[in-house]
């Protein structure tokens, strides 16, 4: 990551049902390096970032702004051009 980058895992609409239950094991057991905020049941994170589906990126200059906005899979040259945007903001 650029220097003055910070990445951050949301996690959010967690259930029982599903086989990466609990997220923190399931995040721990595949070696996830960033750290991760816990929704509320309410989706209160989500929801402020305008979530509509999984995976879902936000990214957020220094001042808060919402800089970038996207549902689904990025490739991991499109993350590094993101994260390079992201630190020139």
């Amino acid at each position: 990551m650029p220097t003055g980058v910070d990445f951050i895992s949301v996690n959010t609409a967690s259930d029982s049902i599903r086989t990466n239950y609990p997220p923190n094991l399931w995040l721990e057991g595949e070696g996830w390096p960033v750290p991760v905020v816990v929704d509320d049941e309410a989706g209160t994170v989500a929801n402020a970032f305008g979530l509509s589906a999984f995976p879902f990126w936000v990214a957020v200059g220094g001042d808060g702004a919402i800089l970038f906005r996207q549902a689904g899979a990025i490739s991991t040259a499109d993350f590094g051009n993101l994260a390079e945007a992201v630190a020139g903001s």
